[in-house]
């Protein structure tokens, strides 16, 4: 380790409250304790609910000793400990862990003064339902609390985050989610946003992408808006996203996650492919569970054919493209230049020998130097799993196999295409 560099262990609290350790790095002079950051409601901070005690000239240097008795729950005071004696990177601030607004806010004061978080997860937290039936404190509806990080953004809006979250939320006011991302950290380091299952529909993206175009010269985003019932009519609000708003700046957003939402269709697609900055700045896209069939698997195929294409990553699981629609990417993809990964994971591939209708043809593509493609994924009986991977063992990349019987969605799955 460099000079003033000392090691210490990382952690984040998960939805099980489990703890994951890793090596970091701690700057010389990092603060480390409970007590080092604030929150004042003069600066838009969440005095109303709890503020951190602040020493006065008479008072004792002492950190503050916290207990039961100022109405945080037995999980909030374990939190607060491990902050004190770790100072976390990732920070989840879940239902499962936390019960209050008085909770969460003591986190954040307790982390703020630490400034080593780089993820920043809030949820999941459910509407009014008790994740954690067991404790003698109540829980806050996912809305109260979610007002409550508003309240503290004078605290984690100043943190040099990597990654910021909003997950599993209950019944939560859209205005105050576009409060949130309007408040994120503008520096440099943010990369990725996730607003994963929180059912914001075509209103709730398009206000969301309002506060993200507002945000413009910062670092592009990898965006995850998956399983948020989206449909064709919400990835109108996207298109904005993927322009540069300037010749010399980047687009908002180069990668773009909407698994799990089954009502975007092949018209959904074809209108975000067609964004004026897709083809040059899209680097990343994640389709699972989108309704393409194999008319989806002809339009992804003719992007990634087209001339300047950045796509690095794409993943289609579970989006009916058919055996023909199947082989149709694999042949694409082999001479996209800029394409690292394809994973094409359950996508009806149920011939009565895989090895010949798939297998086969999948080699004879892959067979010569590839420009780019690192990494095939692809779904094979498993009455077939041995020789499929003699048969793609030589190949130029490498090519994983998931046995079908081990996948319960790797089934035909009826798109109306």
């Amino acid at each position: 380790l460099g000079a003033g560099v000392s090691p210490m262990k990382i952690w984040g609290v998960s939805a099980a409250g489990s703890r994951r350790a890793a090596v970091a790095r701690e700057p010389e002079g990092q603060k480390n304790g409970i007590g080092d950051g604030t929150c004042d409601a003069a600066a838009g901070g969440c005095a109303g609910d709890w503020a951190w005690a602040q020493p006065t000239a008479s008072s004792s240097s002492a950190k503050p000793s916290l207990g039961p008795a100022d109405g945080l729950s037995p999980g909030c005071l374990r939190l607060i400990a491990r902050i004190k004696s770790e100072p976390p990177v990732d920070l989840r601030l879940d239902v499962s862990t936390l019960r209050s607004t008085a909770d969460l806010c003591a986190v954040l004061a307790a982390a703020g003064g630490a400034g080593s978080v780089r993820t920043l997860t809030f949820g999941p937290w459910g509407g009014n339902e008790d994740a954690n039936p067991g404790s003698a404190v109540p829980c806050d509806s996912a809305d109260t609390a979610l007002r409550a990080l508003l309240a503290c953004s004078s605290i984690w809006s100043t943190w040099s985050l990597r990654s910021f979250a909003f997950v599993e939320l209950g019944a939560v006011d859209a205005s105050n989610i576009f409060s949130a991302l309007s408040a994120m950290p503008r520096g440099p380091g943010l990369s990725t946003l996730r607003l994963v299952s929180l059912g914001l529909g075509t209103a709730g993206v398009e206000a969301c992408a309002a506060a993200l175009r507002a945000r413009h010269r910062c670092e592009p985003l990898h965006l995850d808006l998956s399983s948020n019932s989206l449909g064709d009519d919400s990835v109108k609000a996207l298109l904005p996203l993927l322009d540069a708003t300037e010749a010399s700046t980047p687009p908002i957003v180069v990668g773009l996650n909407v698994s799990g939402n089954p009502h975007i269709t092949v018209i959904g697609l074809q209108r975000l492919l067609a964004a004026p900055g897709a083809l040059l700045g899209l680097q990343e896209l994640d389709l699972s569970e989108c309704s393409l069939g194999p008319s989806g698997a002809k339009i992804l195929a003719s992007h990634l054919s087209a001339f300047g294409c950045a796509l690095r990553d794409l993943t289609a699981y579970r989006c009916g493209l058919g055996v023909d629609g199947v082989l149709l990417l694999v042949a694409a993809a082999a001479s996209a230049p800029l394409l690292r990964s394809l994973s094409l994971v359950a996508n009806g591939q149920h011939s009565q020998s895989w090895l010949a209708s798939v297998g086969a043809s999948v080699a004879r593509a892959l067979s010569a130097p590839l420009p780019g493609l690192r990494v095939l994924t692809l779904s094979c009986p498993e009455a077939e799993l041995a020789a499929a991977r003699e048969l793609v063992g030589g190949l130029p990349l490498r090519v994983i196999l998931v046995p079908n019987q081990q996948n319960n969605y790797n089934r035909a799955l009826f798109l109306g295409d």
